[in-house]
């Protein structure tokens, strides 16, 4: 009689292990899956609000304008005001500045106007190259010599005078100046070198002295 009911019983133990097993196996799963979706969320997060988008907002952002300011040489100080005016105070000559050595080259489309001392008595060589924002100068008549490149590239500049104290001037001093208009070159200037006014399609107005001897190659190409 009892050894009927044996087999029944062994089925029954047998069928309930395999159920409690079924059971583990399911919670496992779920546990995986919850932490496979929380991971899928964090990262999806992370791609969404991460540091990149902000990293590259802050690159296109210009950078904010203040006063700064510095030596250019042991004679000669300089300041951008945050209103952008450039002023250049002191005496003797400005060092060569092609390449971007200007100390303000790093702010020169914050400048908008500019002051040279009548105590100094040259512009450097690319001084004031790329400053977009100035429409005109006042070169001081204490200046002597105009270096290499020394307006190359200031697109807004409209209107310029080279005092009659200027007698060494470089080439290529007013290339790619687009906005130029009038320009009068004193009588200290014998000769205009290579490429003093290229690229200077808007240039109408040019007064150029009895003394002048020699014009460059290319000195008004447009």
């Amino acid at each position: 009689m009892k050894n009927r009911y044996i087999p029944a019983i062994l089925c029954a133990a047998i069928a309930l292990c395999a159920l409690t097993a079924c059971a583990d196996s399911t919670s496992s799963a779920n546990d995986t899956g919850s932490s496979s979706r929380q991971t899928t969320t964090s990262t999806t997060t992370e791609q969404t609000t991460g540091a990149s988008p902000e990293t590259t907002t802050a690159q296109i952002q210009p950078a904010p304008i203040g006063k700064v300011s510095g030596d250019l040489t042991d004679s000669i100080k300089w300041e951008l005001t945050e209103q952008g005016a450039l002023i250049l105070t002191g005496s003797g000559d400005m060092p060569p500045l092609l390449g971007g050595r200007a100390p303000w080259y790093d702010h020169r489309r914050q400048i908008t106007s500019i002051t040279i001392s009548d105590k100094i008595t040259s512009i450097g060589s690319g001084a004031f190259s790329g400053c977009w924002g100035i429409t005109q100068m006042t070169i001081p008549d204490s200046i002597t010599a105009i270096g290499e490149s020394a307006f190359y590239n200031c697109e807004n500049l409209k209107e310029i005078t080279v005092p009659d104290s200027v007698t060494s001037f470089g080439q290529c001093i007013f290339w790619r100046c687009f906005a130029l208009e009038k320009v009068v070159i004193g009588k200290g200037v014998k000769e205009l070198p290579f490429d003093t006014f290229c690229r200077c399609k808007n240039l109408k107005d040019v007064t150029l002295s009895e003394g002048l001897e020699r014009l460059g190659n290319t000195c008004f190409e447009y």
